[in-house]
């Protein structure tokens, strides 16, 4: 079940390394998997503490119109290639780093779209 909120003005948290952390400390029962699109994976590396990030869950990356081959070629891609898994399935095999790109019909929406109308 996915749930769109307002979770780090609840937490008190701007990076996203910091709201991850926080999740983990709040709910240490539960096993996240960080989602991204492959747009922001190609600048991934410019994200605060984006390394530790990869240590601290599994990345799904979605597939964006015009980014898979940039997705796949940029600095996060190169440094964790070795960690990454060919199912998605295998995400949450316990091993860190981990990372599954997933290839799928792209929906029409963009992420802000779909935040702002809950489609």
């Amino acid at each position: 079940e996915i749930k769109v909120s307002a979770l780090e003005n609840e937490l008190g948290t701007t990076y996203s390394c910091d709201t991850i952390k926080a999740l983990k400390q709040q709910f240490s029962d539960y096993n996240f998997v960080w989602l991204m699109g492959a747009d922001n994976l190609v600048q991934f590396d410019k994200w605060k503490s984006w390394e530790d990030i990869a240590h601290m869950l599994p990345l799904a990356i979605f597939d964006r119109d015009g980014y898979k081959k940039k997705a796949l070629s940029c600095c996060f891609a190169k440094k964790f290639i070795d960690s990454k898994v060919e199912f998605a399935s295998d995400l949450m095999s316990g091993k860190l780093p981990s990372w599954h790109f997933i290839d799928i019909k792209k929906h029409p929406a963009s992420s802000s779209e779909i935040r702002d109308n809950n489609l």
